[in-house]
């Protein structure tokens, strides 16, 4: 009797939905439209973004701290910017409902997710490399200079003041 009940249910919201419309050809072109605007409002930020990444890889990726902190954050940028892309490059996928992110809603508000967990790393990267220093480190006639995050004199040498 319940089953009756719940089956009967399900076959009435089905009705009540109405007919599902087959995907049309005006339908692609409002998508690949609403891609086309949401990579075209997010593409600079990532490009930015991976500027900004790049300066800060070049200019302290050699100290071993900076380098175990931006690394990670590179691979996730990447991989991350790469899937964006290929959802958004792909409108057929939407058309059909095969789009492995949902809807375009999702990979919008996913892309707007990741920019702004991106500008947060790079705040922090930034932070990071703020501390990072370079001291000059005398032992007798001997002059060393130090760079990095968190460095100090090697033993027996003394910071030149």
């Amino acid at each position: 009797m319940r089953t009756k009940k719940i089956t009967a249910a399900l076959i009435l919201g089905a009705l009540a939905m109405g007919p599902v419309a087959p995907a049309h050809a005006d339908d692609l072109a409002t998508v690949t439209a609403q891609l086309d605007a949401i990579w075209s409002k997010y593409d600079p930020v990532f490009k930015d973004d991976l500027a900004k990444l790049q300066a800060l890889q070049t200019k302290y990726g050699s100290d071993k701290t900076f380098a175990a902190a931006i690394n990670p954050i590179m691979i996730d940028f990447r991989d991350t910017t790469a899937r964006i892309k290929a959802n958004i490059t792909n409108p057929n996928s939407f058309v059909s409902g095969t789009n492995s992110m949902g809807t375009i809603q999702d990979i919008e508000l996913y892309a707007e997710e990741e920019a702004g967990e991106f500008k947060n790393s790079i705040f922090q990267l930034q932070t990071l490399a703020s501390t990072f220093k370079t001291l000059t480190c005398v032992k007798g006639k001997t002059v060393k200079k130090v760079s990095g995050i968190g460095v100090a004199c090697p033993k027996g040498y003394v910071k030149k003041k």
